[in-house]
């Protein structure tokens, strides 16, 4: 009798000592062939989800069984927390003090002002009815004194890199928007990192420039990405960003003061951002926004760019600009499948997100980017 599970396997893993299948676990591949055509569905795949999610390796079984994370490994994406089917994993949350502040601000008018600042990928975050331009308002009510883009900062990260490749150095410029890909390459491959740029992340970028203007501002990013939260806390930064909130959070903070942003009327335009840094969020993004200010600010063209998005991949393609295979001039990694519309904060699946990124995008009010002062 024919098989198909070892017809159709690519590395002939499947053998039948005294005629049952076996499978060679150091020949299979886990293409998961097999268990597409068995007849019988004898063929499982266990796995923990949250270690599957995981693209640098950082979760395994102790010897009870019981998941683990090894800290030293991890680089805060936070995948594993919307992997895992359990709720076992949970990022800290700091939508109590958000809250608080909110309270504050509306009891004592003389209390910092509270200034939201919000990732490019929020767009079509709230269903395909609610516009940019509502979610900013109903943002507002909530009690911020302003609401702003940080596309803004991916504008003057963008002419910062676009400057930076004017003199690159190394094998390559690297981007440096995600803090968890940053990690990872430091970890893995240290030489390579050295070629990633040492610019601040377009969140860092937004804030610093609206305490440039007040100092007791309080900054509050609002976004996909739980790695916003472990960067918020270092030292570099905690004093540029006050808090972070995931896109998730957002919404439970509309629900919790009643906010219902399908009855939000007309609102303000947003013009804080040029088309290319309202980009960002999609994969590609941040290496096209380079590439094409390059090309219009210093008339440099035929940049070599390879991009990678989990990661996975990302060390994937480490290993072969370590080799030597490829030899990109410039490098994009993104934590998420797809960047930051595939964040583990997102409410949107990654493709209608990147839809909705893209439309916002292309209504941007210039198409390069300026990093002009913020008044306060």
């Amino acid at each position: 009798m024919a098989h198909p599970c070892s017809i159709v396997c690519p590395r002939n893993a499947i053998s039948f000592p005294e005629g049952k299948a076996l499978i060679d676990q150091d020949k299979c591949i886990k293409c998961m062939k097999c268990v597409q055509v068995c007849p019988y569905a004898a063929i499982t795949r266990r796995v923990r989800p949250c270690a599957e999610a995981c693209g640098v390796d950082a979760i395994d079984s102790d010897e009870e069984g019981y998941a683990r994370i090894h800290q030293d490994i991890c680089v805060s994406c936070g995948l594993c927390t919307v992997s895992c089917p359990f709720a076992a994993i949970s990022d800290k949350s700091e939508i109590v003090q958000v809250t608080f502040s909110l309270m504050e601000r509306k009891r004592e008018t003389t209390s910092p002002k509270l200034h939201a600042i919000v990732a490019p990928s929020f767009t079509g975050q709230f269903g395909n009815k609610v516009s940019p331009e509502m979610i900013f308002a109903g943002i507002q009510r909530l009690g911020f004194d302003r609401v702003m883009e940080v596309a803004y900062g991916a504008d003057c990260d963008t002419i910062l890199l676009a400057e930076k490749y004017t003199t690159k150095q190394g094998k390559f410029l690297g981007t440096s928007c995600c803090p968890s890909w940053v990690l990872t390459a430091r970890n893995s491959y240290p030489d390579l990192a050295e070629n990633i740029a040492d610019s601040y992340t377009p969140m860092v970028e937004t804030a610093k420039k609206i305490k440039e203007s007040d100092v007791h501002a309080k900054v509050i990013f609002i976004g996909p990405c739980i790695a916003k939260k472990y960067e918020a806390l270092t030292t570099e930064v905690s004093g540029y960003v006050d808090h972070v909130l995931t896109f998730e959070e957002l919404a439970a903070l509309f629900v919790a003061f009643e906010i219902d942003l399908s009855t939000i009327g007309e609102s303000p335009a947003i013009q804080d951002a040029s088309m290319l840094g309202r980009g960002y969020a999609n994969a590609s993004g941040v290496g096209n926004a380079i590439i094409r200010t390059a090309e219009e600010k210093f008339g440099i063209t035929d940049i070599s760019f390879e991009k990678a998005d989990t990661l996975s991949d990302c060390l994937e393609m480490l290993k072969h600009i370590d080799k030597g295979s490829t030899c990109p001039d410039l490098v994009e990694g993104m934590a998420c499948p797809g960047g930051c519309v595939g964040g583990p904060g997102t409410l949107a699946s990654p493709p209608t997100a990147a839809r909705h990124v893209a439309r916002f995008a292309s209504s941007a009010p210039f198409e390069f980017p300026v990093c002009e002062k913020i008044e306060s």
